[in-house]
């Protein structure tokens, strides 16, 4: 009985000897483990910090997205989209080519005394040109354009062939128009059809080489959300406010 509580014993002892082994390897594999995750936490942070760093600078977020003079006239500046992008570049468009336009029939007809004595043809003939693009030249261009331009046309070709569409809408009316601000009734016909050959052409050249390049800069470099200034956004994110602080 004796020799057999012996080996009780002894069979206890060796079998908690082997139980603290395998706790101590239990233990070493953990701690390894943590280590390897340590390790590959750490490499993950240097990787990190390795990817903010480049050639001795570190990494800046992405600059806003610039276009040139040349993108301009290649078409590839984008086309505004929504009401506010679409009303804020068709009022720059038509500022632009209103100022320089009436400007040319206006000393054309009666000289520089029309710098000093027709201030007020200026805002007259914006707001009349406005409602004409959008009541009727945009509707009619939207309908020509995708069916004779954008899809025969690339690069600097389309941008021409959009010119003169847009120019062979416009420039009839508005030359009409400000030619019998400027003359009224009397010899209004002859006036017209001798002013048109010459205000055709000039609206076209000023359209495609300045005011065309300097709205589509203006619009998209500072105005657009991915301009510098993101104006149109903040103008977007704040319509309400505004609504709200002018009593609309």
């Amino acid at each position: 009985m004796r020799k057999k509580s012996m080996q009780d014993e002894i069979t206890i002892e060796n079998k908690n000897i082997k139980n603290a082994n395998a706790k101590n390897a239990n233990d070493k594999n953990v701690s390894v483990e943590n280590a390897n995750e340590d390790t590959v936490e750490a490499g993950e942070e240097g990787a990190s910090q390795h990817a903010m760093i480049e050639d001795g600078h570190e990494a800046r977020p992405a600059q806003p997205v610039r276009y040139t003079y040349m993108d301009c006239l290649r078409g590839i500046t984008p086309v505004p989209k929504g009401t506010n992008g679409a009303t804020i570049f068709m009022v720059l468009m038509v500022g632009g080519m209103v100022t320089f336009m009436v400007t040319v029939n206006g000393i054309r007809n009666t000289g520089l005394d029309f710098l000093v004595h027709s201030h007020w043809l200026y805002p007259l003939v914006f707001c009349i040109a406005f409602l004409v693009r959008v009541l009727f030249a945009a509707r009619v261009v939207d309908f020509i354009a995708p069916r004779v331009v954008l899809n025969h046309f690339e690069g600097i070709p389309r941008s021409i062939a959009m010119t003169v569409l847009n120019v062979c809408i416009m420039a009839p009316i508005m030359g009409a128009i400000v030619t019998l601000l400027l003359t009224g009734t009397d010899n209004f016909l002859m006036t017209y059809l001798t002013t048109l050959p010459i205000t055709m052409p000039t609206a076209m050249l000023i359209n495609f080489f300045a005011i065309g390049p300097a709205v589509k800069l203006i619009f998209n470099n500072v105005l657009s959300p991915s301009g510098g200034l993101g104006l149109l956004s903040n103008l977007s994110e704040n319509t309400s406010t505004l609504t709200r602080l002018l009593g609309c």
